[in-house]
């Protein structure tokens, strides 16, 4: 499983956790709460009770007194006992925003009898009817004060019993609640560490091999290979390390081929100095007894062979010399024909162990470019040796040129992006061969630094890419077609004709990109 997905699957995880917890910590606190709200509630009630039962006995105390000892100051306080007890039960009703319970209003109805026949036995006493008083009160009054501390007493008892109970169901709600709680966090805890763990495991010993890799290729040791077996990030950043150790390398080796083939160059370069001056004697001694002997002579045939044999020998010298000439970047009016002439004959040595014919389709009055000679013929040679190498069994190399003005969609394949339309008119080099062919899948990838399908030691995969470098530098474009494989290849190599202007651009910007 990838970092990524592992990530992801902890975030989930951790995510739907504490959502768990959540949700049980809500609901918990809810059960709580509402267990919490019962319990405060039945003892508001059990207050009440209490309450209003205390301002009913000083009532019925302060009645007793009056009605005995006819006591002014008695009547009033069973006033204020009676104003008090009907306070307490408007204000619990207050409290619980209107609603009455079944209790308040029996209460309610109790003590509005019971006030009734306490106002009917002071009328009767303050009429001098002293006996009925004390009857009245004897046989309504203190019955229905009976009735009332009996249903008050069994309401109290309820509502403790209600209280007491409602408190411990929340304690034990809270109880569970946190149990219940700890055991998630707990669990949660517990397979947090075990993913971090598995994660630090993932993550640490891959950085570790990655980190001794990385130090190996510091180091130039671009043979060593990062081996992570895991498919993932780090398994493909191990690849990306390796395909970089494996271009590094190569870029190297071809760096090294590069000097070597400087020196080459410069050794090429002395050698055909020396040989120009020898063949410069034979080529003058030929001629000077070309001109003493007239042309019926036998000796005169075979002078001109050897004149002819020279001044074939010169010229492929001095076409060694401009080739190993150090390139400058300055561009001269080039014609494509001759200057392919002349690739070939630096490419007759290859052609002569090989069982590849040359068929040469150069067109007729081909307007001039501009470039750079050395840099164009480094790009004729490479895709003219490609080809020969594309036919170890034999074949045709065409080689063909010719003019066109369609426009071009120019895309730089190393950089990516959007391609450029550019218009001629241009010329056009065609270089196809009867080979190997390319596959499909290889022929978005050709031009790409590094790849090449040769064998090891054979090829670099940095012609192709150098030659677009090149094309580029010039404002051209450069492209292949291929049927597939035993189909054979053609390359169209297109440099804009001189003075031409290229619409949107395009060349310069490509120029300028490539310089």
């Amino acid at each position: 499983m990838s970092i990524r997905k592992r990530l992801a699957s902890f975030i989930l995880l951790m995510t739907g956790l504490l959502l768990v917890i959540g949700g049980v910590s809500w609901l918990g606190s809810r059960t709580i709460v509402n267990a919490f709200r019962g319990s405060m509630e039945a003892m508001d009630s059990l207050n009440a009770i209490r309450d209003f039962r205390s301002s009913v006995r000083q009532q019925k105390a302060s009645l007793s007194q009056y009605l005995l000892l006819g006591d002014a100051q008695e009547l009033l306080k069973f006033e204020e006992a009676s104003r008090q007890a009907k306070a307490v039960l408007d204000d619990y009703s207050k409290q619980n925003g209107g609603r009455v319970p079944a209790w308040h209003a029996d209460l309610s109805d109790l003590f509005q009898n019971s006030n009734e026949a306490a106002k009917k036995a002071t009328v009767l006493y303050e009429k001098g009817l002293i006996a009925k008083a004390y009857d009245e009160t004897t046989s309504n009054l203190f019955p229905k004060f009976q009735t009332f501390f009996d249903r008050v007493n069994q309401l109290e008892k309820d509502h403790s019993a209600m209280a007491a109970a409602q408190f411990e169901t929340s304690r034990l709600l809270s109880d569970r609640a946190g149990i219940v709680v700890f055991i998630v966090v707990l669990f949660a805890v517990i397979l947090g560490v075990v993913l971090f763990r598995t994660l630090y495991q993932a993550v640490m010993r891959p950085l570790e091999v990655l980190k001794k890799g990385a130090e190996e290729f510091g180091r130039g040791h671009w043979d060593h290979r990062i081996e992570l077996m895991i498919s993932n990030e780090f398994g493909e950043l191990a690849k990306s390390f390796n395909t970089m150790a494996e271009n590094v390398k190569q870029l190297q080796l071809q760096a090294v081929h590069m000097d070597r083939m400087s020196a080459v160059g410069q050794l090429a370069g002395g050698v055909a100095h020396e040989i120009n001056n020898p063949l410069t004697g034979v080529l003058g001694q030929a001629q000077i007894l070309l001109a003493k002997l007239p042309e019926t002579d036998p000796s005169y045939a075979q002078l001109k062979k050897i004149e002819q044999a020279a001044l074939r020998c010169k010229k492929i010298v001095r076409g060694l010399l401009d080739f190993s000439r150090p390139g400058q970047a300055t561009f001269e009016d080039i014609d494509v024909n001759e200057l392919l002439i002349v690739t070939m004959d630096l490419c007759e040595a290859d052609m002569k162990g090989t069982r590849v014919n040359m068929d040469k389709r150069f067109g007729k009055n081909l307007p001039r470019v501009q470039g750079n000679a050395s840099e164009l013929q480094q790009v004729f040679l490479n895709l003219i040796n490609n080809a020969i190498q594309a036919m170890p069994q034999g074949g045709t190399l065409t080689l063909e040129t010719r003019t066109h003005s369609r426009p071009l969609a120019i895309m730089d394949r190393r950089q990516g992006g959007h391609p450029k339309t550019a218009s001629g008119p241009w010329v056009e080099i065609l270089v196809r061969d009867t080979g190997i062919g390319i596959s499909q899948d290889h022929l978005n990838r050709i031009f790409e630094p590094f790849f090449t399908t040769k064998e090891i030691g054979k090829g670099t995969g940095l012609g192709l890419s150098v030659s677009m470098g090149i094309v580029r530098k010039h404002g051209g474009d450069l492209t292949v077609e291929s049927d597939g494989l035993s189909h054979g290849a053609c390359f169209h190599f297109s440099l804009p004709v001189k003075g031409a202007f290229v619409h949107g651009g395009a060349r310069s910007a490509l120029m300028e990109g490539a310089a």
